[in-house]
């Protein structure tokens, strides 16, 4: 019970970004993508400067400057894929009900509730827009900031845009509990 107290005192708001529940999208699921399941990694290096092309088509706009693009190429191109096999199996995606009940057990005992913000970009091809809306339907947090020229990365898309909506977020929330 203690962690718990501890969370909600630390916890200032919550940020989704290009996010969603488990189920809602064939990409959020346990384990990650099925290829790091089903690959052993000496395929999956092999393959990798295809991987790195498919993810900056998916996770890129179609408006993103060429300079962006090849740093996260580079990047990309950098990542070990056993790295990457041991991530996918890690992760984790909430339930609409596990994120629910997050939700209220951080705002029990608060004068105000936790402020949320989602952002989506509106290109994203790894996990479109609409789950971002079914994000903000799902715990209520009003509205879905929807980032234009941006895809899956948004804070390398579009940083200054995603910096304000932080900002927003939190000088709303602070302003409204003084």
């Amino acid at each position: 019970e203690s962690l718990f107290m501890d969370i909600r005192a630390a916890t200032a708001g919550f940020l989704f970004s290009s996010t969603g529940f488990r189920g809602v999208h064939p990409m959020l699921k346990n384990g990650g993508p099925m290829i790091f399941k089903i690959l052993p990694v000496w395929l999956l290096t092999w393959l990798h400067p295809l991987l790195t092309l498919g993810f900056l088509k998916m996770g890129f706009s179609p408006s993103t400057k060429p300079e962006v693009l090849e740093v996260a190429k580079i990047d990309s191109n950098k990542n070990d894929q056993s790295m990457a096999v041991h991530y996918s199996a890690a992760m984790v995606w909430l339930t609409r009900d596990e994120a629910r009940d997050i939700l209220a057990t951080v705002n029990v005992d608060r004068s105000a509730s936790v402020p949320i913000t989602v952002m989506h970009g509106i290109d994203d091809k790894i996990c479109p827009i609409r789950v971002g809306e079914d994000t903000v339907k799902t715990i209520n947090a009003q509205p879905l900031v929807k980032i234009a020229k941006a895809a899956f990365q948004i804070y390398e898309e579009q940083p200054e845009v995603v910096a304000e909506s932080i900002s927003k977020m939190a000088l709303a929330h602070f302003s409204s509990s003084k």
